[in-house]
């Protein structure tokens, strides 16, 4: 038998997603500010190919930063749909 998860309300719903949005916004927000930071140290270095180093540096950080805040409960991001097969 599978064991379908129960319906939530609307506002139940709607209040996760909000919580979602914020955290996956917080998170990018703050691999911008990292990614500035890098770009205005390293361009007088790297020059035009600072914004490369940046952005490279930037994707990897918020993978990184949503992978971890998933394996949390508190800072589940994505949820998956699992199922459980009795």
């Amino acid at each position: 038998m599978i064991n379908m998860p129960s319906e939530k309300s609307f506002e139940e719903r709607a209040k996760k997603w909000i919580l979602r949005f914020i955290k996956f916004n917080i998170v990018g927000f703050v691999v911008f500010l990292i990614g500035t930071a890098i770009f205005a140290l390293a361009f007088s270095t790297f020059g035009e190919w600072t914004w490369l180093l940046a952005s490279g540096i930037g994707g990897i950080l918020q993978f990184s930063l949503i992978s971890y805040l998933n394996t949390t409960k508190r800072g589940k991001i994505f949820d998956s749909e699992q199922r459980r097969v009795d």
